[in-house]
C-alpha cells in the first residue's frame, strides 16, 4: 500500500482555559513531536493547517522534520486561499518537505473538513471544540483514527466515544491509545492507525476484487 496521508488535529494552549477536559500541555506537545517523528520514520505524509502555539501541529512538524524524512512535499499545509499564510518556522530550512494547498473559500472550515475527507487518517491531540468534531467526521466516515486519550482535551473526549470492534479500532488498538507516552508506545499507536487503515482497504476493495474476478470468469470469448 502506498504511505498515509494523516491529518493533525488539536491544540494545547497553556493560555486557553475553556478546554473540556483540561489539556495536559507538556504531554500533549511531547506526544507530538512524537507522533511526528514516527510518521516521517515510516514515511507517510502529515496535513497541517497552522503554526501558531495555540495549535498542536507547529510540534508534530517540529518533530517530523528532525527525523529526517526522505520524501519531498511530505508536510501537506491546508489554508484557505484568501487568509494570511502562517508559515511553519521550517519552511525557511526544509521548503522541500512542504507541500501547499490553498482552497479558494475563504473560511477555514472548508479547508479542515475536506482535508479530513481527502486523508487516510486522524491523529487527535488535546484540543477543542473543532477537535471533538473533527473526532466524529472521523469515526462517521470510518477514517482511521489516533486519539490520544492521556494528552487531554477533545482527543479525550473522542477516545471514550470509540466503540471498538464497533468502530474501526480494535478492542487493543483503542486501549493504546489511552497509554501515557513512554518509549516504546509511540511506535504502537502508529502500528494502530495502520492497522486500521489495512482493515479498512481491505474491506472497501475486497468485494470489488471479487466481483471483478467473477465477471472475468464468467466472460466468454467473442
Amino acid at each position: 500500500m502506498a504511505t498515509s496521508r494523516i491529518a493533525i488535529v488539536g491544540g494545547a494552549d497553556p493560555n486557553r482555559k475553556d478546554y473540556d477536559p483540561e489539556v495536559h500541555v507538556e504531554d500533549a506537545k511531547l506526544m507530538a513531536v512524537a507522533i511526528g517523528a514516527e510518521f516521517a520514520k515510516r514515511g507517510h505524509s502529515i496535513i497541517v493547517y497552522h503554526s501558531g502555539a495555540a495549535f498542536i501541529e507547529a510540534d508534530v512538524v517540529t518533530g517530523f522534520v528532525n527525523a529526517h524524512p526522505r520524501a519531498e512535499r511530505s508536510i501537506i499545509v491546508r489554508q484557505p486561499q484568501m487568509g494570511s499564510l502562517a508559515t511553519f518556522p521550517e519552511e525557511k530550512t526544509h521548503s522541500e518537505l512542504f507541500q501547499r494547498l490553498a482552497d479558494t473559500s475563504d473560511l477555514w472550515e472548508v479547508s479542515f473538513y475536506r482535508s479530513l475527507v481527502d486523508s487516510d487518517g486522524v491523529a487527535l491531540i488535546g484540543g477543542g471544540y473543532s477537535t471533538f468534531n473533527a473526532g466524529q467526521v472521523a469515526i462517521g466516515a470510518r477514517i482511521p483514527i489516533l486519539a490520544l486519550e492521556k494528552s487531554g482535551g477533545a482527543a479525550s473526549k473522542v477516545w471514550k466515544t470509540l466503540s471498538p470492534g464497533v468502530d474501526l479500532p480494535t478492542s487493543d488498538e483503542h486501549a493504546r491509545m489511552a497509554q501515557p507516552l513512554s518509549e516504546g508506545v509511540v511506535t504502537s499507536w502508529i502500528d494502530a492507525i495502520d492497522a486500521q487503515r489495512r482493515r479498512r482497504y481491505a474491506v472497501e476493495t475486497g468485494p470489488i476484487k471479487s466481483h471483478a474476478l467473477r465477471g472475468c470468469l464468467e466472460t466468454k470469448p467473442l
